[in-house]
């Protein structure tokens, strides 16, 4: 048996219906989503309570100016600062290694 839409869009832990742009990925897993100045901006969250939140936090920043652009949330490290530390915390005791293949590969164009 199918599931018409709106089955879909409710919390299948509370049977609440989820707000607009918030889905159901999971248990524990609650994706909010919405787009601002062409500029999608998305999180992922423990409850749709706490989605719904941020949602509303979104919305509000958005309507004062003060929402910032997404930012990828990893380190931004170039790829011969990765390779210099891998060298020093992985490969302590490769020292063939760490002298030939790592510097060659920093090089390389």
């Amino acid at each position: 048996m199918t599931k018409s839409p709106k089955e879909t869009l409710k919390d299948p832990v509370t049977g609440k219906p989820l707000p607009k742009g918030v889905w159901y990925r999971g248990p524990g897993q609650y994706q909010a989503r919405r787009m601002v100045n062409g500029k999608r901006h998305r999180e992922t969250f423990a409850s749709a309570s706490l989605a719904r939140r941020w949602l509303q936090d979104v919305r509000a920043k958005a309507h004062v100016g003060q929402l910032e652009p997404p930012a990828c949330k990893r380190n931004q490290i170039t790829f011969g600062e990765l390779f210099e530390r891998f060298g020093r915390e992985r490969m302590t005791e490769r020292d063939a290694d760490r002298m030939g293949h790592l510097p060659g590969w920093k090089t390389a164009p």
